[in-house]
């Protein structure tokens, strides 16, 4: 049950990952792709032998690289933006594991209420409704009770509001 009304970033961030759920898997899907070509590439160019890669220019009017120089370069880069979609993808992947962990956590009922209204786009609570055999009302509330609980569950205390009245009790 949520303990908080009104605004939270986290709330906001954990619909936002919702609604984007599928672009994200598959772009971590086309970036893993785009790895394994760049890994291909680079096994079947064999890296050229350069016993030092020389910054005088060569003859004739050229940038003054050897064609085996500009072969070294092209290895080195493509080895660079592999590292760098491989970070990317695991930065990503990481993300989307713990959403999808937070949310199999969640009651069945509320799972459901989130992927129809949310990821599979659904956009209206009446659609929502009609597909978990509930009411409107009911979807509505525990679509955004669940959306609280899976902020919390993701971001931990810092999705957890501040509360700001104090009751004493004698």
């Amino acid at each position: 049950m949520s303990i908080v009304q009104g605004h939270n970033d986290y709330v906001l961030i954990i619909t936002n990952y919702l609604l984007n759920y599928v672009a994200f898997t598959d772009y971590i899907k086309d970036m893993e792709m785009r790895i394994d070509d760049i890994t291909w590439m680079l096994d079947e160019e064999p890296v050229p032998k350069v016993p030092a890669l020389s910054g005088a220019g060569g003859c004739g009017g050229g940038d003054g690289t050897s064609p085996q120089e500009s072969d070294y370069l092209r290895h080195e880069q493509l080895k660079d933006e592999r590292k760098r979609l491989q970070q990317n993808v695991k930065d990503i992947k990481t993300r989307m594991d713990r959403l999808a962990k937070c949310f199999y956590e969640l009651d069945e009922t509320d799972q459901k209420i989130l992927e129809i209204y949310y990821i599979n786009g659904a956009k209206s609570w009446e659609w929502t409704a009609k597909i978990v055999n509930a009411s409107t009302s009911y979807c509505f509330k525990h679509g955004k009770n669940a959306l609280q609980e899976l902020a919390n569950r993701y971001f931990g205390l810092r999705a957890m509001p501040i509360q700001t009245r104090f009751v004493f009790i004698d």
